[in-house]
């Protein structure tokens, strides 16, 4: 469970006199917990593959690329969803996107800010970056065309040369930048390394490796748990960058 910051009187501790009613406060909590789910990726290897595959290459190939795809689809569906459609068994609810979350006017851990009219995405992503409430190494995800176009403004200054992404990340006061494919044109997101897994879906319990020896092949599957429940503050921001990159 976690409450709407508020400012309003009754949201916050006061004093109370003796003789007097205690003033009490309407309830507007909102649950917020995230059953576990389970992600998983199953690869089958046939047993005419496993008797040609000297060295084990084949064999532990997939036993490591099986992880990194549950991690590479948990930090997607972490960041802008898994695309796939509600009423689709493979979808996973268990973690509430970034945009998700920001889209959501009732969700307070992730907010939206529209920079479209700032006078330039720095500006923009500075802006948004003090909409989080939390405190903590900051991190910050954007295309890589975004980030190539923050470089360049580089190339208008004395030295003549492209900013480094350690300047650019310096910039806004951030740990790192990220690049990543499947965020849109236009959008970045920010957030606080310690608080994001606790917002959208902590991993609850231990990962399994699971094989299963099935007549003339194997089956390898990796499985991760997700599932988590939310912080009380801001912890992302949704930026919305203006459409040309400027200084």
């Amino acid at each position: 469970m976690s409450e709407v910051p508020s400012e309003a009187d009754l949201a916050r501790a006061g004093r109370w006199s003796k003789g007097e009613l205690k003033a009490i406060q309407e309830s507007d909590l909102a649950a917020q917990k995230l059953g576990t789910q389970f992600l998983y990726k199953m690869q089958e290897l046939s047993y005419e593959d496993m008797q040609e595959d000297f060295g084990d290459l084949l064999y532990n190939y997939i036993r490591n690329e099986l992880p990194q795809k549950v991690s590479e689809e948990e930090e997607k569906d972490f960041i802008v969803g898994d695309g796939r459609a509600l009423n689709n068994a493979r979808h996973i609810s268990s973690i509430v996107s970034l945009d998700a979350a920001a889209e959501d006017a009732t969700n307070v851990h992730v907010v939206e800010y529209d920079g479209t009219a700032d006078t330039s995405a720095i500006e923009a992503l500075t802006n948004g970056i003090t909409k989080i409430e939390e405190e903590g190494a900051t991190y910050v995800v954007m295309r890589k065309e975004t980030l190539t176009a923050l470089k360049n403004l580089g190339l208008a200054t004395a030295s003549g040369l492209p900013f480094s992404e350690a300047q650019i990340a310096e910039a806004l006061g951030v740990e790192r930048i990220f690049t990543r494919k499947y965020v849109a044109t236009g959008v970045a997101y920010a957030y606080v390394g310690s608080f994001v897994k606790r917002l959208t879906g902590a991993t609850a319990g231990e990962t399994i490796e699971q094989y299963d020896i099935d007549y003339n092949n194997q089956k390898i599957e990796f499985i991760r748990p997700v599932g988590g429940a939310a912080t009380g503050l801001a912890s992302a921001v949704k930026v919305n960058l203006p459409t040309v990159i400027s200084a």
